[in-house]
């Protein structure tokens, strides 16, 4: 005799909380499904809605799914936990509060792998992590790394180090604006994730070359994640860009994450998800994130409208053409 299923209240609650109706729900559910080319998950129903509060377990991705889409509608990030549900497809590499290096080489290898990188894919895009942390999470990212990590490896990085991952990064950034369309992104991902990783746990001569490599290795998050987006594939755009931030701020290197951030409020327009993108600007005007450092460090541009490589080498050899007349 089969065990008798029990309700999932957790799930129930989430759903009154929302106001929605399991019918509601179900359509809702849909959009995000589509929106995460989860074709196998857009004809959910009401009677799925409803089998799933009884005590069925969804499958595939359909957990994510319903945290994302009750996310959106509360206003605040609901994991698969908060609504009774487990899921094998959710990663910590969007949870602003895991360890940024962690993340970061996990995501690495994640894009790396064939199969990791098909399941983040699958993943999609999540508005729900566009709800920044507050102020003191920056001030301990910026205070507290220092204190964790200056002694730890046993070889000294310096400025010399540094100034070798300023200039390939400058290569990297080059080869990205004649060529577009993501070329090249592995070598790029593979650095990144293996030689810059290494310094990053590395001992450093002084504060400033922490910093200096710190923030080095944001800029390099950041163009993974544009090179991402240039292929439209948003969900591993947004967790480089999300990384990046996270960099950014333990280099206290507000300017950069501001700039970040701006990428990230552009990303969400492009993808509908307009309220959200609102705050994320708001955020990346926030006290010093809005400082010009234009008279130090020059951001790659790659916040304006998003055109193909070959129109974008074309508009470039307009501009040439123009100036030498």
């Amino acid at each position: 005799m089969s065990k008798a299923r029990k309700r999932n209240e957790k799930l129930a609650a989430a759903i009154a909380e929302a106001g929605w109706s399991h019918a509601q729900l179900a359509l809702a559910f849909g959009r995000v499904a589509a929106e995460w080319r989860a074709e196998d998950r857009a004809g959910v129903g009401r009677s799925h809605v409803s089998h799933w509060v009884a005590g069925s377990m969804p499958s595939g991705l359909a957990p994510d799914i319903l945290a994302e889409t009750l996310s959106r509608r509360l206003g605040r990030t609901v994991t698969t936990n908060e609504i009774g549900l487990t899921t094998v497809a959710s990663s910590p590499i969007l949870d602003w509060h895991a360890d940024t290096l962690t993340a970061l080489v996990d995501l690495g290898r994640s894009t790396l792998d064939v199969e990791r990188r098909s399941v983040l894919r699958a993943a999609g895009y999540s508005a729900a992590a566009l709800a920044l942390p507050d102020q003191p999470w920056w001030d301990r990212l910026a205070e507290g790394t220092a204190k964790r990590r200056v002694h730890q490896g046993g070889r000294l990085v310096g400025a010399g180090d540094l100034e070798a991952v300023r200039e390939t990064v400058q290569l990297f950034t080059r080869i990205d604006q004649r060529r577009g369309g993501g070329h090249a992104r592995a070598a790029v991902v593979q650095y990144l994730t293996s030689d810059v990783a290494g310094y990053l746990r590395a001992s450093y001569a002084d504060e400033d070359v922490r910093r200096g490599m710190f923030s080095t290795a944001g800029e390099l998050a950041y163009l993974v994640g544009w090179m991402a987006f240039d292929n439209s594939e948003h969900a591993i755009a947004q967790r480089y860009f999300a990384v990046a931030v996270k960099l950014a701020a333990e280099a206290d290197d507000a300017p950069l994450a501001g700039h970040i951030l701006r990428a990230m409020a552009h990303q969400a327009v492009d993808l509908g998800h307009h309220q959200q993108a609102v705050r994320v600007a708001e955020a990346s005007l926030d006290g010093r994130r809005y400082e010009d450092r234009q008279s130090t460090r020059t951001f790659p541009d790659r916040s304006g409208p998003r055109t193909s490589p070959r129109r974008r080498r074309t508009a470039r050899g307009r501009r040439a053409s123009t100036s030498s007349g």
